[in-house]
């Protein structure tokens, strides 16, 4: 008789699972992955290290059954650029069928674990040398933006634990998994509490002076302001002590520094007077007269100074290749070779802003009102980075980006629509490093908390970064306006700044208009060794969103 609800396990035991159904499941001698191997395997690994996950290789002999996980960036892997991310390898002789084994990590940041079924009862063999033979499903490998947390450590010490780490806790105290909620969702966190046997407390001394006692060596906290007395000082303006808790100052001048020995206090003195302070009187003039009996003598404004030339060494405007004012909709449902998508998928939707500055002329297709949208609304394209960067420009310095968008509300017809977010912007020197890791400053705003929030950012490659933000409350579903703009200070000795202005308009409500910088960066953070701006283009980080177009003008 057959079983109609089998288990996970034998279910996947005949099928390709956990391989991609567009997987062609036949290794590099043309022999077929048997089913049954492998029932489940999840694995997470940073998005730098690539998009695609494969089994690298699956063996199965008589002494031990070994699998080896491999990342590439692309489905052909024509480069052969793969990455090792995880291995296993168990003897046959200890192999429990059903169990879940922790993969060996062979990249950092990258985890996961394996199960085996019934196939191993017969040997195979089998190497694949790209994704499009054995792509892992999204269900069972899906890459992270960076691990939350990276190391463990004591305030302000030296040292942090990484790796594996084990918690121990004597009574009264208890460490516990539990579920908290955090920023409105429940997560599994580690819990660190008080015993709940009143009997434990009592015998540890605990009833009068618990947390005095539980405090430890550190328990004593500025911050806290539990040091007692004299209070340590935390900050002089915004400098804070180093590790020992020591502020060096340094004076210059004409300052006499002295101290008083009765209270430890600093007396600094400076000889002048008060003539040597004072500023010389301005009325009446040296020859007596006052402002009012002198004719009135009108300024000239200053000249404007020249745009920067090829002497600066900050980056000097460079006209494109292409003509200004650039403007593309995604009408025809292409994103023209302009455009690469290099994080993410992208989707289109037939859907688009009213107010496009795009539409005054007509489409390949022939219709004057673009109908269609660039968006990330698809439940794969959530779960990464999706970056669709504008290629053809040589710069980011003197151009001023604008794009119209959208935050979806969450659709309860879509149970996997939970774990999307709602936030979407225009991004800037957008640049891949020798490690890998893509860096960029950006402007977004960003509905997922539930209220709303403007800001611009930068991605160091592993995390987000708030420059500066404000806080307004956005509506899904409802079109927005974004524009951002890359200027940069007139060269002074010593002051070479890239400035960000990020723009934020109601399209549905002309009255929104909410305005960030200009926000100055140094020319080295922005431009640094790499000698040029990076490219411009849309972001949103696993978030249902729509772009109505991309627009880029200059304002050089």
């Amino acid at each position: 008789m057959a079983i109609r609800n089998q288990n996970w396990y034998n279910l996947n035991e005949s099928r390709d699972y956990p391989l991609a159904d567009t997987a062609s499941v036949i290794d590099d001698k043309g022999n077929r992955l048997p089913q049954g191997i492998i029932t489940d395997i999840r694995v997470r690994w940073p998005d730098w290290a690539g998009e695609y996950a494969f089994l690298g290789s699956v063996a199965v002999t008589s002494g031990a059954v070994t699998a080896t996980v491999l990342c590439a960036t692309n489905l052909g892997n024509v480069d052969e650029s793969y990455i090792p991310l995880a291995v296993v390898s168990v003897p046959l002789e200890d192999l429990e069928q059903g169990r879940q084994y922790a993969m060996q990590s062979m990249y950092p940041g990258s985890f996961g674990y394996i199960t085996f079924g019934a196939g191993i009862t017969n040997n195979f063999t089998g190497k694949f040398s790209s994704p499009a033979q054995s792509l892992l499903s999204s269900r069972a490998a899906r890459s992270h933006s960076g691990l939350p947390v990276t190391a463990l450590g004591t305030l302000a010490g030296n040292d942090a634990l990484t790796g594996l780490v084990h918690f121990a806790a004597e009574e009264p105290l208890q460490i516990t998994k539990g579920i908290r909620k955090i920023y409105g969702n429940d997560e599994e966190v580690i819990v660190f509490s008080l015993t709940t046997e009143s009997s434990a407390i009592a015998d540890a001394g605990l009833t009068e002076s618990m947390l005095q006692t539980l405090a430890g060596p550190c328990g004593a906290r500025p911050e806290s302001n539990t040091c007692g007395s004299p209070a340590p000082i935390e900050y002089i303006n915004a400098v804070a002590p180093n590790c020992d808790g020591t502020i060096t100052l340094e004076f210059k001048g004409c300052a006499l520094i002295g101290r008083n020995i009765d209270d430890g206090s600093i007396v600094i003195d400076c000889g002048m007077g008060i003539s040597d302070t004072c500023e010389a009187p301005f009325i009446p003039d040296d020859e007596g007269f006052l402002p009012s009996e002198k004719t009135p003598i009108i300024p000239t404004p200053p000249v404007p100074p020249e745009p920067p030339g090829d002497e600066s060494i900050s980056e000097s405007y460079i006209p494109p290749a292409f003509s200004l004012p650039y403007c593309f909709d995604f009408e025809d449902q292409t994103y023209s070779p302009d455009f690469s998508q290099t994080g993410g998928l992208w989707a289109f939707e037939a859907d688009h802003s009213p107010s496009d500055p795009c539409s005054s002329t007509e489409s390949q297709s022939g219709s004057a009102l673009p109908s269609y949208s660039a968006s990330t609304n698809s439940w794969y394209g959530r779960t990464y980075r999706n970056l669709l960067v504008f290629t053809p420009d040589t710069q980011t310095v003197y151009r001023k980006y604008q794009t119209d968008l959208k935050l979806l509300s969450y659709n309860p017809d879509n149970i996997n629509d939970q774990y999307a977010t709602r936030n979407g912007g225009i991004l800037v020197n957008y640049r891949v490093l020798a490690s890998g890791a893509k860096t960029f400053w950006f402007a977004t705003m960003d509905t997922t908390s539930g209220f709303g929030r403007f800001s611009l950012k930068y991605f160091n490659g592993v995390s987000e970064q708030e420059l500066v933000g404000y806080d307004y409350a956005f509506l899904n579903d409802v079109w927005y306006r974004i524009i951002l703009e890359v200027e940069q200070e007139q060269p002074n000795p010593g002051n070479l700044n890239m400035l960000l202005i990020a723009t934020l308009q109601g399209i549905t409500d002309p009255s929104i208009s909410i305005t960030l910088g200009p926000y100055s960066v140094p020319v080295s953070d922005y431009i640094g060794s790499l000698g040029d701006s990076g490219k411009a283009g849309l972001h949103a980080y696993e978030a249902a969103t729509r772009f109505s177009y991309w627009r880029v003008e200059t304002n050089a």
